[in-house]
Formats: structure tokens, sequence, C-alpha cells
């Protein structure tokens, strides 16, 4: 299906498809609509609506590592540009106003911590999706 989508978008054929399966709209579309209650709320790109709702700068930080102390998480904690950091089962995610991987990463190699992956994020469609329409049903 996939590559069908993409056979005709690239012969300039329009495409209008409609899914609440948003990783595969925000794979497939160079342009979304979103509706709420059977209301347009939102018309752009993926891109253009994630700098408009969504702060740019807002990054998330997965960390995957063994033996991440309480005195690392709060030195995460205190670095600059973090917003957010949750300890989760198998490491870390911080939530920063920009990429602070490497800094993440230099701390936890001078305590010894072992890192098994880092990955940063920016926002996804359905986090899109969540904030325009939570604005609309408060709003």
């Amino acid at each position: 299906f996939r590559t069908i989508i993409q056979q005709l978008y690239s012969k300039g054929i329009t495409v209008f498809l409609s899914s609440h399966v948003l990783s595969e709209v925000q794979q497939l579309c160079s342009r979304v609509c979103i509706l709420n209650r059977g209301r347009i709320v939102a018309t752009d790109t993926v891109k253009n609506l994630s700098e408009k709702i969504i702060p740019k700068t807002n990054i998330r930080i997965d960390l995957e590592a063994e033996g991440i102390t309480e005195d690392a998480e709060e030195e995460i904690k205190k670095l600059q540009s973090v917003l957010e950091v949750k300890k989760t089962v198998t490491g870390i995610n911080v939530v920063s106003e920009r990429d602070i991987s490497a800094e993440i990463t230099a701390l936890m190699v001078k305590r010894g911590i072992k890192i098994h992956s880092i990955r940063t994020t920016e926002p996804s469609l359905e986090e899109i999706f969540l904030k325009l329409t939570e604005v609309k049903k408060n709003g």
C-alpha cells in the first residue's frame, strides 16, 4: 500500500488518505489535515505544524543505560535547557529545549555508566494531534 501511494505521489497525483494511524500518515503524506469532532483544526506539513504547535526546540532524548544512579539523574536535571527528566525501566527520558545528548553522554561516561543507546526525537504527528485537539476541547 505504501509503495502504491509513493508511486502515485512521485507521478504528481494527489491522494487523500484518511487514517487514525498517525505514524503511517507522517511517513506517507507531504501535508496533513487534522480534524477534531468533524471540524478542521489545522492543515499544513508535519514539520510546519510541529514548529507552530510544539516548540521546535523541545527535543526528547531517550537514554538506555545500566546503573543510572539518583546522583546522575539529579545531575542531568541540573543541565541547562532541561525541562523534564523521567526514569524508565531501561534508562532515562529527557525533554530539553535543545539537543543535549552529547552533554548527557559525557556525564554518563564520566560516572562510569554503560550506555546502550541514546536517541533524540522531535515531536510526532500523534503528539501534534493531541496538542491540537486538547486545545480545541478545552478552549
